[in-house]
């Protein structure tokens, strides 16, 4: 397994006194040529990305999971996880930074990647947010919304995940980014089909102006994450533009 591998390792705790969390199911790890030697650094950016992957599977679980069954143990189970990962991701992002800046890593690149982990880590919150938002509201989800809700959640996951191997690729490959990041653009548009046709449900119907307000505004919330997968993605085309030069 990819994560007993990572546990041989040097750590960022043995050399620069920093934590790594345990995943409970890690990607395999990856070599990145932009550090050269610098193992720590890779080691917790491969975590860190980790961390957003299984958060943006566990959003997709969350949500499907109250759309089927309602609010119970399994959505508050997944959603305290992604809280546990998202305080992962803050930990690990002060890591890096520190270790970027002290050591005096990549200057050349090192604003790139400081720039992209604060934008992961923001996706990161906003998955966290969004989950904690409706475990409390809890909203009522009318069943004529469900096949749709489905097909918003399933692009926003493959939004994140796109964006999570474009930011693989701008570590390992900056010329693969491109077509991650093309990815991301269309997962998002079919994202923006998916909330329109929620919206034009809901305030064609004959529901009280009150609750339409308040599914729109849970249909928007989360129609932003694929907004802000694809700011990310727009990020790293630049990011790997200036590598590749």
């Amino acid at each position: 397994m990819a994560h007993e591998k990572l546990m041989d390792r040097p750590s960022l705790v043995e050399k620069n006194k920093l934590p790594i969390p345990t995943l409970r199911a890690p990607m395999p790890s990856f070599r990145i040529p932009l550090f050269g030697k610098t193992r720590a650094v890779e080691i917790a950016i491969d975590e860190f990305l980790d961390a957003v992957s299984e958060a943006g599977i566990l959003f997709g679980l969350t949500v499907e999971e109250y759309v089927e069954n309602g609010l119970n143990e399994e959505c508050m189970r997944q959603q305290q996880r992604v809280r546990e990962l998202e305080h992962n991701c803050d930990d690990l992002r002060r890591g890096i930074e520190t270790v970027l800046l002290t050591q005096m890593l990549i200057p050349e690149s090192r604003g790139d990647v400081l720039r992209l982990i604060d934008l992961l880590d923001g996706l990161m919150d906003r998955i966290k947010r969004e989950l904690l938002s409706m475990t409390i509201e809890a909203p009522h989800l009318p069943e004529s919304l469900h096949a749709d809700l489905r097909r918003l959640v399933k692009s926003i996951c493959a939004c994140i995940d796109a964006t999570v191997m474009a930011s693989r690729a701008f570590f390992v490959d900056p010329r693969a980014v491109r077509d991650h990041v093309h990815k991301i653009g269309i997962f998002e548009s079919e994202a923006d089909s998916a909330a329109i046709r929620m919206k034009q449900k809901i305030f064609g119907s004959e529901r009280d102006l009150a609750e339409k307000m308040m599914l729109r505004d849970f249909i928007n919330s989360l129609d932003r994450l694929a907004d802000q997968a694809e700011d990310v993605g727009d990020q790293l085309s630049i990011f790997s533009l200036r590598r590749s030069l």
